[in-house]
């Protein structure tokens, strides 16, 4: 099972030992259903398979068990509507800030874009549409700008 997924995402055997060791529930993961959610994202992405494991796998494994229709699939497209993103920039933003695949929309992501677009009002910005074009222009620029936490981590601190 687990040959299957390493050979779906081009990962060598010590890549996949790393990975295991990293994120032990890989073990669990349905092969099947890990290879629908790469050929899925890859294509939604359009990513190349160097761009995936090198950007998406070998950083953050664990989307290697999501179910890219339930998981995926509607954040990123809220996401990009809310931020009138291209796809191009959809990508440019997954590949900056992987750990944005998986969260869900409404309470890890949206919060955070409603915020830099309060943050441009209060430096001038009145225009609802000059807000969204800064919001996008900062968040592309500088991802970490949203403080995304990583779906299924456990904080450094303990709280």
């Amino acid at each position: 099972m687990m040959e299957e997924i390493r050979d779906a995402v081009g990962l060598t055997e010590a890549e996949l030992k790393r990975i295991v060791s990293r994120v032990p529930q890989i073990n669990k993961y349905n092969a099947t259903e890990s290879k629908v959610c790469v050929s899925k994202l890859k294509s939604r992405l359009s990513l190349s398979d160097i761009e995936f494991k090198k950007k998406i796998v070998l950083r953050l494994p664990q989307y290697l068990g999501y179910d890219f229709d339930s998981d995926i699939e509607p954040s990123l497209t809220r996401l990009q509507d809310a931020l009138r993103m291209t796809d191009g920039e959809l990508k440019s933003l997954v590949l900056k800030c992987p750990q944005i695949i998986g969260l869900d929309y409404s309470n890890n992501i949206e919060p955070r874009i409603r915020a830099i677009i309060e943050e441009g009002k209060n430096d001038g910005l009145e225009d609802e549409n000059d807000g969204i074009a800064a919001a996008r222009a900062r968040i592309l620029e500088k991802p970490a700008s949203l403080n995304l936490p990583v779906r299924g981590a456990t904080s450094k601190t303990g709280a």
